[in-house]
């Protein structure tokens, strides 16, 4: 991450806006009781429009993602059969 509000990437050097929302959802404990966990969900933005959204803002995470949403490689290889 440059820094909290934009993404510049490897691939292209193009920066994207980062929007983080905060969220809540049902979670247990090893007890069974329940508890809302907190986590953030960060999207990405190229201009008005939404490029795509995480959960991690791991650099290798981020760097595969962008490679393949800017045409540079496919980190998700398949089969012949696929």
């Amino acid at each position: 991450m440059t820094n909290a509000n934009t993404y510049t990437s490897p691939w292209s050097g193009k920066t994207y806006t980062v929007v983080a929302k905060p969220l809540t959802r049902p979670s247990w404990d090893v007890n069974g009781v329940t508890y809302q966990k907190e986590y953030t969900e960060y999207s990405f933005y190229d201009g008005p429009v939404k490029v795509t959204w995480t959960y991690d803002l791991d650099e290798k995470h981020l760097s595969d993602t962008f490679g393949e949403i800017e045409g540079v490689f496919r980190p998700w290889p398949t089969s012949a059969r696929d």
